[in-house]
């Protein structure tokens, strides 16, 4: 998906996903005889794998991006990218029980992590700061239209993150929410953090999921094939009381519609969270 936009009307595309075929379906609708596809992308290839045995790796072996990629290579999936700095340089011990999907196991290793996972041709991570500037602009004079728009404004369902360790503990919260709606605690656990400095980021790392996937309406407009997972957007509505309201995509989805006379229409919604 893309626009004839290039020099002298060439296509530039946004986005490149690479799918495989899970089932062909063959029917008849209007008269005429159609095919359906159903397809899965790698997110999805995940958790269709399972391991066939159990596995472990011994502290200070492996890095958490490298299990990470362990795994996505075993079901045949290349990474990209870089997480963030304790990504690269924790090397905790990990263990994937028998049956255990891929998803799930990639999860945990998540779970006190700041960067986040996208599918597409391959999978690659990307580290959403709180700062980030805005990448697109929507609503407002000259900015990408938007056919409908949805902000919703209430409290996170969790404001409050105890990491615990084998030994000690450290809390995450975002006071402001805390004072205003009451504490909305949830505890996360993990083994690997065997020291202050580990339980303290791994606290801060796991709340700023939730701030991030916190979510806070939602956005259609004419697609923009640019537009990627995490990024920000910087919205615009006077009738709303809304000037240059940011807020970060964590869901997508395109529709593809042909129209009559051979026009095709092409639109994209957004989930929209947190920065």
């Amino acid at each position: 998906p893309g626009y004839a936009s290039g020099t002298a009307g060439a296509v530039e595309t946004g986005v490149s996903v690479t799918l495989t075929v899970e089932r062909l379906s063959q029917g008849r609708a209007n008269g005429r005889a159609v095919v359906t596809i159903d397809a899965v992308g790698p997110l999805q290839v995940l958790s269709h794998w399972h391991a066939p045995q159990a596995w472990q790796t011994a502290a200070a072996l492996l890095s958490r991006g490298n299990i990470v990629k362990r795994i996505a290579n075993r079901v045949g999936i290349t990474m990209n990218g870089t997480g963030s700095a304790n990504f690269t340089a924790d090397q905790p011990a990990f263990a994937i029980a028998a049956d255990e999907s891929a998803n799930a196991a990639i999860a945990r290793l998540f779970s006190v992590e700041s960067s986040f996972l996208i599918g597409g041709t391959d999978l690659k991570y990307k580290n959403p700061a709180a700062a980030d500037a805005a990448n697109w602009n929507y609503g407002g004079s000259a900015n990408h239209p938007i056919t409908e728009l949805s902000i919703a404004d209430a409290p996170a369902a969790d404001n409050w993150v105890r990491l615990q360790g084998p030994d000690r503990y450290a809390d995450a919260s975002t006071n402001a929410e805390v004072y205003q709606f009451g504490p909305r605690l949830t505890i996360v656990r993990s083994l690997d953090a065997t020291t202050d400095a580990k339980a303290n980021a791994y606290a801060a790392n796991a709340l700023r999921r939730r701030v991030v996937l916190d979510e806070q309406g939602s956005l259609s407009c004419p697609l923009d094939a640019g537009a990627e997972l995490f990024d920000v957007l910087a919205i615009t509505d006077s009738g709303l009381g809304l000037t240059a309201r940011k807020a970060r995509i964590i869901a997508l989805s395109w529709q593809f519609q042909r129209g009559p006379a051979g026009k095709a229409r092409y639109d994209a919604t957004y989930k929209l969270g947190g920065l």
